[in-house]
């Protein structure tokens, strides 16, 4: 969810260029998709998914894809407490 992707990005001190590649890579696009729709060079994506790495420490990109995957479901979490006002 993308609450979860702004925790994520909160705990791992993300910067805004890369909350936006990693949401681009979580929804599939390619690094070429993102540099477009971010206006950047796809060199800068590359850069950018490095740090991604480096800041979650794994070496693969499928290792961060999975610690998004593995965030709690906040939205629920969150939807139900407003109920309960």
């Amino acid at each position: 969810s993308a609450l979860g992707l702004e925790m994520l990005a909160m705990l791992y001190g993300l910067t805004l260029a890369e909350r936006r590649v990693l949401g681009g890579l979580l929804a599939e696009d390619a690094p070429r998709q993102i540099a477009a729709i971010n206006g950047v060079a796809v060199s800068t994506v590359r850069t950018q998914v490095a740090a991604l790495r480096a800041k979650f420490g794994v070496q693969r990109l499928e290792d961060v894809t999975r610690l998004v995957a593995e965030m709690p479901p906040l939205v629920s979490a969150l939807r139900d407490q407003s109920l309960q006002r």
